[in-house]
This record gives structure tokens, C-alpha cells and sequence, in this order.
């Protein structure tokens, strides 16, 4: 892992999250001229991020267990349902071709 993160961040790729395994996620920002703390706050950010998507996602499937939500959304578009989820099937936004609002 760590050759790969070094061969991305020269290649100047900024921004990197890594899956772990089921509990764990690395997030790198950096680059050739970015400094330290600039780095810590971006990845810092990215977590903060995934956090407050996970805790909407968490609140659209308790919705939907209670038939109060008819599925998943994002950008005001239906993106798939708990029983999607459940069949193992991949959810997100296919008819966003960029990302105008930060999500």
C-alpha cells in the first residue's frame, strides 16, 4: 500500500481514499507543493465527508424499513432501494456527469 500511495502522490495525483478492509479507510492529500497541515486539513475534510454521507445513508434505509421513504436519492434523483442494497448491487447517482454541489 504505501508504494502505491508514494507512485500517486508524485505522479500528482492530490486527493486518494483507500478501503482497507470493513473498518478502516486511509484518505491522502498532498503533493509536490503542498504543505503539511494543508494536507491533514484536506484529508481531515474528506473524512468528515464520508462520515456525514454514511449518516444520511443510515437515516434513508431506517426510512425505508419504516415505508417512509421509497428509496435511496441523490441529487434529487432515485439512485436504488434497501432491497438493491441487499441483493448486493452497486447504488449511485449514473445520470450526474459532474459535481455541482459538493456531494
Amino acid at each position: 500500500m504505501k508504494g502505491e500511495v508514494e507512485k500517486r502522490l508524485k505522479q500528482g495525483q492530490i486527493r486518494n481514499a483507500f478501503l482497507l478492509n470493513s473498518h478502516g479507510v486511509l484518505f491522502t492529500n498532498g503533493g509536490k507543493d503542498m504543505d503539511a497541515l494543508t494536507a491533514l486539513h484536506g484529508s481531515l475534510a474528506d473524512v468528515d465527508t464520508v462520515e456525514w454521507n454514511a449518516k444520511i445513508a443510515y437515516k434513508q434505509t431506517v426510512l425505508q424499513m419504516n415505508g417512509m421513504l421509497d428509496g435511496y436519492y441523490g441529487e434529487d434523483t432515485k439512485i436504488g432501494t434497501w432491497d438493491d442494497v441487499k441483493a448486493g448491487k452497486a447504488i449511485y447517482n449514473k445520470h450526474m456527469s459532474e459535481n455541482k454541489n459538493g456531494d
